[in-house]
């Protein structure tokens, strides 16, 4: 819901504090897009900022050793619960503010989220490590275990968007007009600290975990401290000291390790354009292929059941986008259902260990360069939802694969009681690394596509993304070389049990 929320609440503030405040703007129906698609660009740098010094100071979140990312996993999402409650309030007080107000405000709400936000994925990442990457659990148990998430994640991708197409029906609340995004962020508020005090019931990831205090290890969020300094109260200028040194020790483990390197080189050609992609682009796109195509829903929309159903994705903020959204879930669902049967054909076909799996998974991946390419250039709405959707059914085999890896590889970083004070906390400081440099990329990238090359035509960014999405195929092609030595992807490899 907050996919199709952001952008519909940037627009709805525009229109109502334009006309409250008497801008003759709010008459100029370019003028008002083009208010609305710079904001939306500048709401998500300062979400990927935020969310980059939020990264860059996990390490302060904890100066215990012994404790679990429990407690903050908890606090940042009953902060985040309290802050998102104050985005609807900006929205319903917009009379008071000028433009420029409003949007400041709302860029410092955005950006004080993401930030918490920031802690609260740095959190879930090690809650995650302590239960998936501990050794005793087999890489079977993970892609299982991370089938059914795929799966409950992607109903409920489906049916946010499905809610958010109902609340899109209301046109005006307390005389403001374009309410929708408004609502969603007060319901988004609701879910964060109901999301808070579940997490509190977790003991798991707390710390008082006796199996893992009795090894030794923690996958807590753990404060990074140099050789030969203390615990005591640190300077502004030590703690910046401090953070510089948790994240170049965090980059230097993720480029020596083989796996987490290559991930990374992934991740960042995949955030030069995924961001934009989603939030400027296709919706443009998908909305010209609608236009050029009014009847295409016109008889399935008539169909008693289906009909609903597509009418309430397609009312959503983001118009017929919300079907390619559902599509791509309905992708990921299915490749997560059929995942295990794909898997014991390939077994049979002679790729006996894990890690030579990911071969014929990553060649599966890279197919979604020419698929995207078909999509671009299709004439036809069904055509195109199809693509976008069989895209998504064809990576998520290789994302099931490289997950339950990651989490694996991550978990032998777990602090050891023979380790150095330096020396704690990997985990952390490999999330950090991780997230900051993609949140870096894909800053760039959101500057990029929203003003250097804001005046292009559609068909040109589409051109851009196509370009950036065979690059990504090209290295999905060599991954598992990348990944693997020879050795492990050999017949030398421990086989599948």
């Amino acid at each position: 819901m907050y996919i199709f929320g952001l952008p519909y609440y940037i627009s709805g503030l525009a229109e109502n504090t334009l006309r409250e405040n008497h801008d003759p703007r709010a008459g100029n129906a370019g003028a008002i897009s083009a208010l609305v698609r710079e904001n939306r660009s500048l709401a998500r740098i300062a979400h990927w900022t935020a969310q980059a010094f939020s990264y860059a100071t996990a390490p302060l979140f904890s100066r215990s050793a012994d404790g679990g990312p429990k407690k903050w996993l908890v606090r940042s999402y009953l902060i985040r619960a309290g802050v998102l409650t104050l985005i609807p309030t900006l929205f319903f007080a917009s009379g008071f503010f000028s433009v420029g107000t409003s949007f400041l405000a709302l860029y410092g709400l955005i950006a004080v989220h993401s930030y918490f936000q920031g802690v609260s994925v740095t959190s879930e990442g090690a809650s995650t490590t302590r239960i998936m990457g501990d050794p005793e659990v087999t890489q079977e148990e993970r892609n299982k275990a991370n089938s059914y998430m795929t799966v409950a994640t992607a109903i409920l991708s489906i049916f946010g968007p499905l809610l958010g197409g109902q609340i899109a029906r209301v046109k005006n609340l307390f005389g403001k007009a374009s309410p929708s995004g408004a609502i969603i962020y007060g319901i988004y508020a609701l879910v964060c600290g109901l999301a808070g005090l579940i997490f509190a019931t977790v003991g798991l990831i707390g710390k008082k975990n006796s199996r893992e205090a009795a090894a030794g290890s923690s996958a807590a969020l753990t404060q990074s401290i140099p050789s030969g300094q203390t615990t005591a109260p640190l300077s502004l200028g030590r703690t910046f000291k401090n953070l510089w040194f948790s994240f170049r020790q965090g980059l230097g483990l993720v480029l020596k390790d083989r796996f987490l390197r290559t991930m990374l080189i992934l991740s960042l050609i995949a955030g030069l354009f995924a961001d934009p992609l989603i939030f400027n682009i296709l919706p443009e796109y998908v909305k010209g292929v609608v236009a050029a195509n009014p009847g295409a829903l016109g008889a399935v929309m008539r169909i008693p059941g289906l009909g609903w159903f597509l009418d309430a994705l397609t009312k959503t903020p983001m118009g017929y986008f919300a079907l390619m959204s559902a599509g791509t879930q309905l992708g990921r669902m299915l490749g997560s259902l059929v995942s295990k049967p794909l898997r014991r054909l390939l077994i049979t076909l002679g790729f006996k260990s894990e890690e030579s799996l990911t071969i014929p998974f990553y060649v599966m991946a890279a197919l979604e360069a020419p698929l995207f390419w078909l999509m671009i250039f299709s004439p036809s709405l069904w055509v195109v939802l199809g693509l976008y959707a069989f895209q998504a059914f064809m990576a998520v085999f290789s994302e099931l694969a490289t997950t339950g890896f990651y989490q694996k590889t991550l978990g032998s970083y777990s602090d050891k009681p023979e380790d150095s004070p330096e020396a704690k906390g990997k985990i952390n400081k490999i999330l950090a690394a991780q997230s900051l440099m993609g949140i870096i990329v894909a800053i760039i990238s959101t500057y990029v596509y929203g003003f250097v090359l804001g005046g292009i035509p559609i068909a040109t960014s589409l051109l851009i993304a196509g370009i950036a999405t065979s690059v990504l195929g090209i290295v999905r092609l060599v991954a598992p070389w990348l990944f693997f030595s020879k050795e492990q992807r050999g017949p030398k490899a421990t086989p599948i049990k």
